[in-house]
């Protein structure tokens, strides 16, 4: 029986990269947008983890492109971009009452700060938001899916991750997890009813 729904953040509850923070990137830098998909990728993997601080992560694409830019300023234009997706967060909330809900989100340490306009404890209990970078394991290590299964007391067939990308997919699959791969709110509704109806009849 599936007890618990777990979210991934960017690209499934708020918009992500491809939704506008590279071509934000690559406006504010003066770069090509997949030279800048290439180094910001390279950095944010080591911001989500805990290896850089959001002060570290602008000052190294600083110096890789080049181009100055005072830090509240470039982190109030990235804050700006990610806008949390208002159909998929009605819908997320309508299952609050039937399911456990958790969220799995690889993201950097002003994570706190971008949620003020998220308000993703809406949603989720504080102590069921496993975040990266606070954890020092980062999406797809098996070992962050194994932390929130651990935390969250579940066995991997009482679950269901939902992430848009197929990488972070795989893992939980392969962890013994139901997966959906986030493409669309009607796509997402219509895979989780089918998976909630085909392990509750077992």
């Amino acid at each position: 029986m599936i007890k618990t729904i777990i979210f991934d953040n960017g690209g499934v509850l708020v918009s992500g990269n491809e939704d506008g923070v590279f071509q934000l990137f690559s406006s504010i830098y003066n770069a090509n947008k997949r030279d800048v998909k290439i180094e910001y990728d390279w950095c944010a993997k080591r911001l989500d983890s805990g290896e850089l601080t959001s002060r570290d992560f602008y000052k190294k694409l600083e110096e890789i492109f080049g181009v100055i830019i005072p830090y509240e300023v470039i982190k109030d234009e990235h804050r700006n971009a990610f806008v949390r997706k208002e159909d998929v967060f009605e819908y997320v909330k309508s299952l609050k009452g039937n399911y456990e809900l958790a969220l799995l989100s690889n993201f950097g340490d002003y994570f706190d700060e971008f949620n003020e306009d998220w308000k993703l404890d809406e949603l989720f209990d504080k102590d069921k938001m496993f975040v990266s970078y606070k954890l020092g394991l980062i999406k797809p290590g098996k070992e962050i899916y194994e932390y929130a299964l651990q935390k969250l007391d579940r066995k991997p067939e009482e679950t269901v991750f939902i992430d848009d990308r197929l990488a972070n997919i795989e893992t939980a699959r392969s962890l013994g997890m139901n997966v959906v791969q986030f493409k669309s709110l009607e796509q997402l509704k219509d895979e989780l009813a089918e998976i909630i109806k085909k392990e509750n009849e077992k």
